[in-house]
């Protein structure tokens, strides 16, 4: 099961059972922006995915919820490893 940390807590995620969970189940988190073939967007205060490209079956879906998010989960090793930055001027992180 995922682990969610936060507030020097650990979450473990459930998504069980089939029948009240929905597909977000099935997307996962992209290794960096780059990588993510779904995006995901607010509008209305509603958040949306959407696909950066056409997708295979039995593509893995993948999604990049920026640095911010990836380093509250605990998700980033050394940002500056890489020197790559993304769209928000940041270092383009690699998770661990």
């Amino acid at each position: 099961m995922p682990q969610v940390r936060g507030g020097g807590r650990s979450f473990l995620v459930d998504a069980r059972p089939l029948d009240k969970s929905n597909w977000m189940r099935y997307v996962n988190c992209a290794p960096n922006e780059a990588e993510q073939n779904v995006v995901a967007f607010e509008r209305a205060g509603a958040i949306y995915y959407r696909t950066r490209k056409p997708i295979e079956a039995c593509e893995e879906l993948l999604v990049w919820y920026g640095n911010s998010f990836a380093r509250d989960l605990g998700l980033l090793k050394d940002r500056e490893a890489t020197g790559k930055e993304d769209k928000g001027g940041n270092a383009s992180p690699t998770l661990q």
